[in-house]
């Protein structure tokens, strides 16, 4: 065991398998003894060590050009994609994919090829692939594999090379 987040028998349960490395640490959610239970934790390889750097509504990530994104979720945004910048500490919405309160719940974060490829919901195109290049107006909606607003799940995203290969459920075709 490396360190005892919560102490005693409750356990912190990090959140699997959303470990990112940046440099010399490792990222991950964990229950903390932060105000609404979730943390972003980081260990440093070089002093052997763990920190909670801040407490956040998330339970996925996924990390590119050594920031971390995570699925974070506040009032006034809803569940929306955030980003950590390790240099500078910054935590900030990244992307409101549904404009308001309403939530996009992204998830299934995945890099691949220079981008993040992620599922995320909209009123218009229910759940779907989106993907990022790390800057606000290179996020977009990358396949929908359903039209309308009944979406397609896509999920269980692999590097198969050239491609990347997920699952999705459509009307037509079912999950494949």
């Amino acid at each position: 065991i490396l360190a005892d987040l919560i102490k005693g028998n409750a356990g912190s349960n990090p959140m699997q398998p959303h470990y990112h490395l940046i440099g010399r640490h490792a990222y991950f959610i964990a229950f903390t003894d932060a105000p609404n239970g979730m943390g972003l934790v980081r260990y440093s390889f070089d002093r052997n060590e763990l920190e909670i750097l801040f407490a956040v509504d998330a339970h996925q990530m996924g990390s590119l050009d050594g920031k971390l994104y995570l699925n974070h979720g506040e009032g006034e945004h809803g569940r929306e994609v955030w980003r950590y910048d390790p240099d500078t500490g910054e935590f900030s919405l990244f992307f409101d994919i549904q404009p308001g309160a309403g939530s996009s719940n992204p998830a299934e974060f995945f890099a691949w090829n220079n981008q993040l490829y992620f599922q995320a919901t909209t009123e218009v195109h229910g759940q779907e692939l989106w993907s990022t290049d790390g800057t606000p107006k290179g996020t977009k909606l990358f396949f929908e594999a359903q039209h309308g607003s009944s979406g397609s799940n896509p999920f269980g995203l692999v590097d198969a090379g050239a491609s990347i290969f997920f699952k999705a459920n459509t009307e037509l075709y079912g999950t494949e």
